[in-house]
């Protein structure tokens, strides 16, 4: 879809803007030709006053980038006729962000990861969330896109690190006997030069052995960017930390991508998971799963919510399960209470 934002000229009548916008959306949908090969494009018409709606040029670019997904294709709107939370939340969010990062606004939640050979929880993986002005939670699905377009994921990056280390090295998580928690790096984040000696000096400052850490990357389909993903990544490696593929099956994945890198564990994505209701899909886990364990990694399926999808992945011979089904990211207090009653029974 093509979101076109038109600012108002304050001497125009709000009929005339809406009769502009609308002839330009009308243009926009006629068809043309380009290199043999006809184009119709799907537009939609936001209308907003820069001066009366935004604080700057920024502001707007942002708010453009955020709520493309709020207007409908075809249709002519006025921005004070978008309402609702979630509309908020998006045209708001790089404010949001910012306010975050100076005040404390973000906060790590642990997701428990269930070893089916053991029959116990020995890891976890770390996620962040973003608190609203209301008290609430706004979904990483908003925020993080954002953050990553805007730079401040590099911020909340360095937040995850210092902030997990320090729960690792914690008393609590010593007694909780869990093997190692994953941590998410972005791909900005691998493109730092100073990645490496940042990872390092966490380590130091709270005394974390490598073994405890295990990073988790995404893949990318640059090939620009891999190169200097990966010898970022072989450098964090050098210094004895492991590493996750994370979101493998959720549309970039190939072999290639796989041999690339020495990756200790691949996570099969929850998409793969949703078609196991398909015979085709069990099929595909399958051969999945026999090819990851060729390859010497271990296995962390996602996204498991229930008994039957859990039992037939331990069938299927997966190592780890990771889901609603077993349990839901939850903040630090209530992680370490859950491992410890887990543990008890």
């Amino acid at each position: 879809m093509v979101g076109m934002f038109v600012s108002i000229d304050i001497g125009q009548s709000r009929d005339k803007v809406h009769q502009i916008a609308e002839d330009i959306n009308r243009d926009l949908h006629r068809s043309f030709e380009l290199k043999s090969i006809d184009i119709h494009l799907a537009t939609a018409m936001c209308v907003a006053s820069l001066q009366e709606n935004f604080e700057n040029f920024d502001e707007f670019t942002s708010f453009v980038e955020a709520v493309e997904s709020d207007i409908q294709t075809d249709d002519v709107i006025f921005l004070s006729e978008l309402t609702g939370r979630s509309f908020d939340v998006k045209k708001n969010i790089n404010k949001t962000i910012r306010s975050a990062l100076q005040t404390g606004g973000f906060e790590m939640f642990y997701q428990p990861i269930y070893s089916i050979k053991s029959g116990r929880f020995e890891s976890a993986e770390a996620l962040i969330r973003m608190k609203d002005v209301s008290g609430g939670y706004i979904s990483p699905a908003v925020f993080i896109p954002a953050a990553e377009k805007s730079g401040a994921i590099v911020r909340i990056g360095d937040f995850v690190l210092r902030d997990v280390f320090e729960f690792v090295a914690s008393d609590e998580f010593k007694k909780l006997g869990l093997n190692y928690v994953e941590i998410n790096l972005s791909t900005l984040q691998c493109m730092q030069d100073d990645i490496v000696s940042n990872i390092v000096s966490y380590r130091e400052k709270y005394g974390v052995e490598p073994e405890y850490v295990n990073f988790e990357i995404t893949e990318t389909d640059s090939n620009y960017v891999r190169k200097i993903v990966v010898e970022n990544m072989k450098a964090i490696r050098n210094e004895g930390f492991e590493f996750s593929l994370d979101d493998y099956g959720s549309g970039f994945s190939n072999l290639q991508r796989i041999m690339a890198f020495p990756y200790k564990i691949i996570k099969i994505d929850k998409s793969l998971v949703d078609n196991m209701n398909k015979q085709r899909g069990k099929i595909l886990l399958r051969d999945t799963i026999g090819m990851i364990h060729g390859q010497g990694a271990e296995i962390v399926v996602e996204g498991v919510e229930t008994a039957e999808a859990a039992e037939w992945l331990a069938d299927a011979g997966c190592d780890h399960i990771q889901g609603f089904y077993y349990a839901r990211p939850m903040p630090r207090d209530e992680f370490v209470e859950f491992i410890r009653k887990q543990a008890e029974a």
